[in-house]
């Protein structure tokens, strides 16, 4: 394998003049006068983007954002498997320091890790990579490639070639599922999962009585995520390449697409503006619409959990595999999905389950201190433990 090649993020000014331009020109739909639309029941409110769309046409500075981003390490890029992925590198200082890999999921990037990275660094060498086809790294171009599975491959090559032959992995969204996979994937490698986000059903022969009465809030919550919060996932794991062309060409559409997740799924009630500024929004959206990459993006839902006969059928094999190390579950009351942990003890070889009183889907962007606390602790205890029974 080729070495690592450092990487500065860098577009020219027409490139954001030309995003200016159609933001300052674009063209809005109406809006029923119902109260509904306040409550974002149809979907992303119309004067909370045209707020968004003004602010990030006039106000918002791009090259600031970039300077806070470039700052979270050093970037690198390396082709693997013939394809370019995009990490970050922060090493501690202690040369002997364990190793975390951060996985991050949709629609989010190595963006949400900018205000826990610093921290965990100090005990942590912490790699953080674009997911295959998200941001500046490249997507598989081949057909039922691309799917968590081979992701997982990517990132057990990426720890390989920087010399880390053991490691943790922490993931939330489709790092959770990426994390998991790694786990089964690299029983040696891979010493250790957090996660904070853990769909799964009853085990066979579970009738209920298993479940707390915070567990019933929980998945209650999150029935209510299936039955109306779920249309965009029916779209991506069946038709993304339709989608992509007005995500793709429209930054208004790219933002809409990506503030109504970001607001349902967070802490919130129904004030995003109360845990994300507009600036740590809009460069998260940024990332995607400089570098084309929604389109890729969003094809891991059809190539991994698509309706289609050839969909991964690697990650229904692997899906079924019980994971033996040692495993940290992060529930946070607002995710998208809740994974009870007499549920959870049925996939993984649970050893800590934290139940939070609030936070939501997006963890370490709206909530870094509980997440950076719960990281460390679990995995530093993982590392004493196996010091101690050498």
């Amino acid at each position: 394998m080729l070495a690592p090649t450092p990487f500065i993020i860098h577009y020219p000014d027409e490139v954001l003049d030309d995003l200016k331009r159609r933001l300052r020109s674009s063209r809005f739909p109406d809006q029923l006068n119902h109260p509904a639309n306040q409550d974002w029941e149809y979907g992303a409110e119309l004067e909370t983007v045209k707020d968004f769309v003004e602010y990030w046409a006039e106000t918002y500075d791009w090259n600031k954002e970039c300077a806070k981003l470039q700052g979270m390490g050093a970037h690198f890029t390396v082709p693997i498997d013939g394809r370019r992925l995009h990490f970050i590198h922060q090493r501690c200082a202690n040369h002997n320091a364990p190793t975390l890999l951060l996985c991050h999921g949709w629609p989010g990037s190595v963006w949400e890790f900018e205000d826990v990275l610093s921290s965990l660094s100090e005990d942590f060498h912490v790699v953080v990579p674009s997911m295959p086809g998200y941001g500046w790294s490249e997507g598989f171009h081949e057909a039922h490639m691309g799917h968590v599975p081979n992701v997982s491959r990517v990132f057990i090559q990426l720890m390989q070639l920087l010399g880390y032959h053991n490691y943790y992995v922490q993931g939330g969204d489709w790092g959770s599922i990426v994390a998991q996979c790694m786990a089964r994937l690299d029983e040696k490698g891979c010493q250790a999962i957090h996660l904070n986000m853990m769909p799964c059903g009853p085990a066979p022969g579970m009738d209920g009585s298993e479940l707390t009465e915070a567990d019933k809030r929980g998945l209650a919550h999150a029935g209510i995520f299936r039955a109306y919060g779920v249309g965009y996932q029916n779209i991506q794991q069946t038709r993304p390449q339709t989608l992509s062309y007005g995500l793709t060409d429209s930054p208004v559409g790219l933002l809409a697409w990506i503030l109504e997740k970001m607001r349902d799924w967070s802490d919130c009630n129904g004030d995003i503006e109360s845990v994300y500024t507009k600036d740590k929004v809009l460069t998260n959206v940024m990332i995607y619409w400089l570098t084309g990459s929604i389109g890729s993006s969003i094809r891991l839902y059809y190539e991994s959990q698509g309706v289609m006969p050839m969909t991964s059928k690697e990650m229904r094999i692997l899906s079924g595999k019980y994971i033996a190390q040692p495993t940290a579950c992060a529930q946070f009351p607002r995710d998208i999905y809740y994974g009870p942990q007499a549920w959870m003890e049925q996939v993984c070889n649970v050893q800590r389950y934290t139940l939070f009183d609030k936070g939501g889907h997006f963890a370490a962007m709206e909530k870094p201190a509980l997440f950076i606390e719960d990281v460390k602790d679990f995995f530093l205890r993982q590392l004493n433990e196996r010091k101690s029974s050498l």
